[in-house]
């Protein structure tokens, strides 16, 4: 995917007219704003320094231009304390055609949603995928970023909903004089996966102000899974029962009631493949189909921002200030052509596809199930155009010389466009095997009786009439008012008792449609309704930060600090949040500090209002006495108890479920408790190690479960007493189960506790007595995740998720959680040269649920290596670096479609990059 003419010209259009029009000289030193206040990420109040009683991580701009990202989400995926559910842009498309290239951010594996992202303390418009909300680091240009701050404890007392994991706070550059141009570009080993990024930053200040402008156009190429050895072996075998998954051969399997024998070879078999000639042969392991051959690895993208950001001295204790941030993206991923027959089934086809002995092409003169792959249809290509954008205005200043206050109004909206090419119309191909009668105007529109048995049997008016292109939009839309005032209220004896209070309203509102076919009912896949919905929120918060005591033996400083906030929503009512902490410096050396809070996460616009979805699934009937459930007393006598005979047999074991929103949802709920130490030892000058131990137990979590979780547990409860049953219909009249509403709700749990640690070691040489030879820097921060305890329902049994490795779905099932990773850098600095060698391990896990002694259910350790160098020449800086130095394939893991997990290891390889960045 290549980045299309007329976007360069528009990113390099901009770039040269903001530099030309700007001033030619640079921007303030960092030493000019020394003396201000600020605040950090967690606090309302504002503080000398980025000092705080709360673990918070610092990412300057620095390391970020130092690094292969070209947007924050990865950079921050070599973060220890966040999780794998980020899904990044490069890989988050596995085997799906459309996938939404979003790059969400994930602390303490508990899930985007319970991550709060900020850009400049204020809340940012959240991307929609159509099926859940999270703020898109895509749409944060890295080139407009001065730091960031990454809070790994609960805010909600401060920030409200969705805080629960931790926050992360954006920080844009201020007070910028001057231009800065960069440009960058990387490719793997495999020539694959290019990328490119260009930008230009502008700004001029002014006697009572400063204006800045800021464009950014950035590609990224897919990488397909055939051209990594370890991930293109990927089979999926025809099961002996007859059930179809894949297959090789695109002409097509047929399944018969009954075996039959091909005269010529004198084999019977009930499958039977259909090839290029259109004779058949019976099934064999050679028919499976490779599904690597088609599929995305990694999605293609490409991004363009625009970003304006002013502020005005209107007197001089007044500032107004005001920002534009823009951004569109473009997102590809492919995979295979469309199927049909394919195991699972639907509601469309409980029983398979059925041709009936009519059809044209049928050799077999009976009605036969068909599964067929429509190699001639083409590859199905998915693509996202996403729209992002905020507007924010404000005003903030300083009132009786002691009291800082800032009101804001925000609005921001995000806007995609999902399409899929060369999907199939499921009401097409039943009328062209004459399941369903062609109507005149179908005849107009092509519609025919057509040759389904061969790999080429579709003549272009049928594929034409087969084929669709599937278009669907989701929306999302907020508007937010924020007020603080801050200051000092008194002086204790230890120092000033400073307080915070403030006050927040938000209206949040989405809708998600899908395609017109799917509106028809006419698509191969689940029928979908529309979401749509929203709600409104008012906040009030109050925050205080207490000296207590003061420069006495092994009390250099003891400060007590608390918040509490009250929320009130329109959909479910109140909720109250509160923080106690401690900060304790014992001398200057040694501080130790502590927090206990809750926290809550409001549902999201798709959880409350998603449309519901019909599907098909396959389980067993707990009454049915072949399952052997019914050895259970309890299960025995509720069977008995809806009149079932105890030698009762399912008819079928493919039921329908209801997925979908809940309007009566409930927020989530947490407990947050954290302690840590921080040690500047004064001896080992440049040393510094902080240890923060955390500990979180969400309730209350939003999912929605399996229809064999809702059932078992329902029946297996005495008198079906269990709240679960409530989401079962009742039974036809044969005594079959008929629905089943697996929608979202409040009946999950997650506790997870561990421990974070940081070191950063800086000296120069010349303290070696090698003289005055540069800067030597040794950082590492590692994560260590000792529990992480998941409940899937209410009541039911935790368990352990560390150390284990599965497919993310939610927070119950976050993916992988290795019990252990760090991030260590070694770096060297000698004048305008820096070189630095990073080391990022990951954990060893094992398959979740799986055979540990089968071969395949555990996964190793991992190394990757990074180096990078860099030189100033004059206004010029040039960087260069390898990410995944030795080429590290990840390791195998079992997940059905690229034999490792996509979403914990490097998928890419070895990654080439330079960049160049220009300031004057």
């Amino acid at each position: 995917m290549r980045l299309n003419g007329f976007r360069i010209r528009i990113a390099l259009s901009a770039t040269l007219v903001l530099g030309a029009a700007a001033p030619g000289h640079a921007d303030e030193p960092a030493e000019a704003i020394v003396n201000e206040t600020i605040v950090v990420t967690g606090s309302a109040i504002k503080s000398a320094d980025l000092s705080s009683e709360q673990p918070v991580t610092v990412v300057t701009a620095e390391e970020l231009q130092q690094s292969s990202a070209i947007t924050l989400q990865q950079y921050l995926d070599k973060v220890p304390a966040l999780g794998f559910q980020g899904l990044t842009s490069a890989q988050n498309s596995v085997g799906t055609a459309g996938g939404s290239g979003n790059n969400f951010v994930d602390l303490r594996n508990l899930g985007p949603a319970r991550t709060l992202v900020l850009v400049d303390g204020k809340r940012f418009p959240p991307s929609s995928t159509g099926t859940s909300e999270a703020v898109d680091l895509g749409n944060i240009p890295l080139s407009l970023i001065d730091h960031v701050e990454i809070l790994r404890d609960g805010a909600s007392t401060i920030y409200g909903s969705d805080a629960i994991g931790g926050v992360i706070n954006i920080v844009l550059k201020k007070n910028f004089d001057g231009v800065e141009a960069s440009a960058e570009t990387g490719t793997s080993t495999h020539a694959d996966g290019t990328s490119w990024d260009l930008s230009s930053t502008v700004g001029h200040t002014f006697d009572r102000g400063n204006l800045m402008l800021n464009v950014e156009g950035q590609e990224t190429d897919p990488i397909l899974q055939r051209t990594r050895t370890w991930a293109r072996d990927q089979f999926l075998p025809i099961e002996p029962n007859g059930s179809l998954t894949v297959f090789r051969n695109a002409g097509g399997i047929a399944v018969l009631p009954k075996k039959i024998t091909d005269p010529a070879t004198g084999l019977s078999s009930k499958q039977w493949v259909f090839g290029d000639d259109g004779a058949f042969h019976p099934y064999s392991a050679a028919d499976r189909y490779d599904l690597s051959t088609n599929n995305g690895l990694t999605i293609g993208q490409s991004r363009v921002s625009a970003n304006a950001l002013g502020q005005w001295d209107l007197t001089p204790d007044v500032t107004a200030y005001g920002e534009i941030l823009f951004t569109d993206r473009q997102s590809e991923t492919q995979k295979g052509p469309a199927t049909l027959g394919l195991t699972p089934v639907t509601l469309k086809y409980p029983n398979g596809f059925v041709v009936p002995a009519s059809a044209p092409g049928n050799p077999f003169g009976e009605n036969i199930v068909l599964s067929k792959l429509f190699s001639q249809v083409g590859n199905e290509i998915g693509n996202v155009d996403a729209t992002t954008y905020r507007i924010l205005s404000g005003l903030r200043g300083t009132i009786w010389g002691r009291y800082d206050w800032d009101v804001s109004y925000g609005y921001g909206r995000a806007s995609e466009q999902f399409k899929t090419t060369n999907a199939l119309n499921f009401t097409h191909a039943e009328q062209e095997v004459g399941l369903v009668p062609c109507s005149a105007a179908d005849v107009a529109a092509g519609c025919g009786l057509a040759n389904m048995f061969g790999p080429h049997s579709l003549t272009q008016g049928a594929i034409d009439y087969l084929r669709y292109t599937s278009q669907s939009s989701a929306d999302f839309e907020q508007h937010t008012v924020d007020g603080t005032i801050t200051g000092d209220v008194a002086n204790l004896p230890a120092g000033p008792l400073s307080l915070a209070i403030g006050g927040a309203y938000r209206r949040l509102s989405g809708a998600y449609t899908p395609d017109a076919v799917t509106l028809a009912g006419n698509q191969q896949g689940a029928d979908t309704e529309p979401t749509a919905g929203g709600y409104s929120v008012r906040e009030g918060f109050l925050e205080f930060k207490a000296p207590l005591l003061a420069d006495l033996p092994l009390v250099h400083e003891f400060d007590a600090s608390g918040s509490m906030r009250y929320s009130n929503y329109s959909n479910f009512g109140d909720a109250v949040t509160w923080k106690a902490g401690l900060d304790w410096q014992l001398t200057p050396d040694i501080r130790l500090r502590g927090a206990r809070s809750t926290g809550f996460r409001a549902p999201s616009i798709s959880e409350l209002y998603l449309g519901r979805t019909s599907v098909s699934n396959a389980f067993n009937d707990p009454c049915d006495a072949g399952a052997g459930l019914t050895a259970n007393p309890v299960v025995a006598a509720n069977c008995r108890a809806q009149g079932l005979p105890a030698n009762y047999a399912q008819p079928t074991n493919n039921y329908n479920t209801l997925l979908g929103g809940n309007p009566k949802l409930q927020p989530e709920t947490s407990q947050n408790w954290t302690f840590g130490t921080v040690l500047t030892p004064r001896f080992i000058p440049g040393l510094s190690i902080t240890a923060d131990y955390f500990n979180i137990y969400v309730r209350n979590a939003i999912s929605a479960l399996s229809a064999t979780t809702i059932v078992q547990t329902c029946y297996e409860s005495a008198g079906l007493s269990d709240p679960l049953c409530r989401l079962i219909s009742p039974r036809g009249g044969a005594g079959n189960l008929t629905t089943v509403n697996d929608i979202e709700a409040n009946q999950g749990a997650v506790k997870t506790n561990g421990l974070d640690v940081a070191v950063d070691y800086g000296f120069d040489v010349k303290a070696l007595g090698l003289g005055d030879n540069g800067h030597i820097e040794l950082t590492d921060a590692s994560t260590f995740t000792f529990s992480y305890l998941a409940q899937a329902g209410a009541g039911g049994k935790f368990v352990q998720l560390a150390g284990t490795v599965d497919q993310p779905t939610s927070a119950t099932n976050p993916g992988s959680i290795p019990h252990f990773r760090s991030t260590g850098t070694l770096s060297y600095e000698l004048g305008p040269a820096r070189f630095a060698w990073t080391t990022r391990f990951i954990g060893g896990v094992h398959a979740l649920g799986a055979d540990l002694a089968e071969t395949g259910n555990r996964t190793a350790a991992v190394f990757y290596h990074d180096i990078v160098g860099s030189y100033q020449l004059g206004r010029v800086t040039l960087i260069a670096g390898i990410d995944n130095l030795f080429d590290k394939n990840p390791p195998f893991y079992d997940d059905g479609t690229v034999n490792t997990s996509e979403y914990t290891y490097d998928v890419i390889g070895r990654f080439f990059y330079a960049k160049a960045v220009v300031r004057f």
